[in-house]
């Protein structure tokens, strides 16, 4: 029987100042930003959807406190069967990781509205490939569960097709990530780094579906062995 734990860990913890840090922050910055903030970047990381004050100052430290309580909750309405609890700590550190990325994009975006020299396309997806490279380092400890995952019929039937479509997909994700870090230093090649991230959601998932169907074949020639 897996031990339950708190989900008010040192994690939380850390989330719950840093979302409060992040809302002080644009509380003392709101007079100095200008009345339009980016919100959205296209291919080529160029700024292409603006949002203006209020929202605009504050939909990244909301968007902080959002991942805060996916944190929290999430592990309180898992279904028994796919509970978060058996990689609680894997969970943690991504959930961490997507806190501390929501805060880096409000930092960047805060600096360069306040004068700083930052090629904010570059820098966001120069953070993304960070994430991604985190993403795939731990997707391989994601046990079966509803709400993390490449969660496909077939991975979700069979505990060997989760593991290896996982282990698989964690390092297609690194690669994904290696190469959106090496397009946003560069500032070119911008269509690779769609490629790879297609190829670390797509592959997967085909993965999964050979895997699964090698297994339904191996089932019924047993059954008809049986018989």
């Amino acid at each position: 029987m897996t031990r339950k734990t708190t989900s008010f860990d040192w994690t939380t913890i850390f989330g719950c100042a840093l979302t409060v840090a992040c809302f002080a922050a644009a509380a003392m910055l709101y007079d100095k930003l200008p009345g339009m903030l980016p919100v959205h970047w296209g291919l080529h990381g160029n700024a292409n959807r603006f949002m203006a004050k209020p929202w605009g100052v504050y939909i990244y430290p909301i968007i902080v406190g959002a991942m805060l309580i996916l944190k929290v909750v999430l592990p309180a309405i898992s279904p028994r069967a796919f509970a978060i609890e058996p990689f609680k700590r894997t969970f943690n550190i991504l959930m961490t990781a997507l806190l501390l990325f929501s805060a880096y994009l409000m930092g960047v975006v805060y600096a360069h509205a306040l004068g700083a020299d930052i090629p904010v396309g570059r820098a966001v997806i120069a953070g993304l490939g960070a994430l991604f490279v985190v993403i795939g380092n731990f997707l391989g400890k994601v046990t079966k569960n509803f709400f993390i995952g490449i969660r496909t019929p077939w991975t979700l039937a069979n505990d060997d097709v989760w593991f290896k479509t996982h282990r698989l997909g964690g390092w297609l994700m690194v690669l994904c990530g290696f190469v959106t870090i090496a397009v946003a230093i560069l500032g070119r090649f911008y269509p690779a780094m769609i490629a790879a991230l297609g190829i670390a959601i797509v592959v997967p998932v085909v993965y999964s579906l050979v895997l699964g169907l090698r297994l339904d074949r191996a089932d019924k020639h047993d059954e008809l062995k049986d018989g």
